[in-house]
């Protein structure tokens, strides 16, 4: 996977100001190898958006579809341990 840096941030910052939508920029990062969190962190800086927007609008993008679902497993065994877990309040 490759991680964004100050030339990434640039290079899309760049072809955002050209007229490239945020739908053809997620597209973009998908397809040149970045990984969520990498493309969550170009969606924020380039469009100032939350955390919980970027990883929306990416987790929705048709382009994602199979990494989020390779991904759910993962998640899913995250969120019980952290519920299962003795110090974890109950708030239910």
């Amino acid at each position: 996977m490759k991680s964004a840096n100050l030339e990434t941030y640039e290079k899309y910052k760049k072809l955002a100001e050209e007229g490239i939508n945020q739908y053809q920029l997620i597209g973009a990062l998908k397809n040149e190898g970045y990984s969520i969190l990498e493309a969550m962190k170009v969606l924020r800086r380039i469009y100032s958006i939350s955390l919980g927007d970027a990883k929306e609008a990416i987790t929705k993008h048709p382009d994602w579809k199979s990494t989020v679902l390779e991904s759910q497993g993962l998640h899913d065994d995250f969120e019980q341990a952290i519920n299962n877990h003795p110090n974890t309040p109950n708030t239910q």
